[in-house]
């Protein structure tokens, strides 16, 4: 490797080349130098073209890839290796500005401009972007729109705010109230400069889905790390949807992410992105 880059973006993926591909379509747009970020992006043991879709990519991106093996067809929480990637980071690419995402997550062009801008404050915080939820019918409907270079073009599909996504019975994720909030809590993408990592630690790391999310808001009210979310449509991002009968579907268990918070202490965690965390790590660079 041996050189660094000021911005680094850590993601997990399982059998989701489909909507990675359009994520990394978007990062080709980012309004910061391509040489300036780098994209740390750990298969979990895919099946399907995920490998063939970073090769293609990594010849207009810095992609650092790194293949996981586990038993086919199983489901895990992307929590640990996303402590990998984080460490990894910041301590072989020397990342002043660490953001952890998913590869459904479209970013906006100036997500990676603005977040890092944000984070070079003396004062910790946390950058969290907000962004749409779309619907099954509006995910088979996307590439009806020019998302690329402007995620908000998603507006333009058919009924797009009479049919946004609400959530499990949660209205704050309809467009509507999406385009309202000031602050976005819920972590889809974002992340802490180097220095506001090291002092909130490693995610919570647990087999259940939903725990590291629900962790990670709370961690930052009890150690007093504020939130930002920038308002700009330029920083807006889409969360695809992945439950479509062709997709690998998540395990949402909201029993399952209480059980494994319960009694757990909101404290830093230092040692889950040491850098010990990445080094067990084989990787397979593109």
């Amino acid at each position: 490797m041996g050189r660094s880059y000021p911005i680094a973006v850590v993601m997990g993926t399982y059998n989701r080349a489909h909507l990675l591909v359009r994520s990394l379509t978007a990062y080709t747009y980012q309004t910061v130098r391509p040489e300036d970020f780098v994209l740390i992006i750990f298969d979990d043991g895919s099946t399907d073209f995920t490998r063939e879709i970073c090769a293609q990519f990594s010849k207009r991106l810095n992609i650092d890839y790194i293949r996981l093996e586990k038993e086919p067809g199983t489901w895990r929480d992307s929590a640990a290796y996303l402590n990998a990637g984080i460490a990894r980071a910041l301590h072989v690419y020397k990342s002043k500005y660490v953001f952890i995402t998913h590869p459904e997550i479209i970013p906006g062009k100036d997500v990676l401009k603005v977040g890092s801008e944000i984070l070079d404050s003396n004062i910790p915080i946390r950058v969290n972007f907000k962004g749409y939820y779309l619907t099954p019918n509006q995910q088979q409907a996307i590439d009806t729109v020019r998302w690329e270079d402007d995620t908000v073009a998603v507006r333009d599909l058919p009924n797009f705010y009479p049919e946004s996504y609400d959530h499990h019975g949660h209205p704050d994720y309809r467009a509507d109230a999406i385009d309202r909030t000031k602050i976005w809590f819920s972590w889809i993408f974002g992340g802490f400069s180097a220095e506001g990592w090291k002092r909130f630690g490693g995610v919570f790391e647990s087999p259940t889905w939903g725990a590291v999310d629900v962790e990670m808001l709370e961690r930052c009210r009890t150690l007093g790390i504020p939130t930002f979310t920038p308002g700009q449509d330029s920083c807006y991002v889409i969360h695809q949807n992945h439950d479509l009968p062709s997709d690998v579907q998540t395990p949402r268990d909201e029993n399952a992410w209480k059980a494994a918070l319960n009694g757990k202490t909101l404290e830093p965690r230092p040692a889950l992105i040491s850098r010990q965390r990445w080094e067990p790590f084989n990787y397979t660079p593109c």
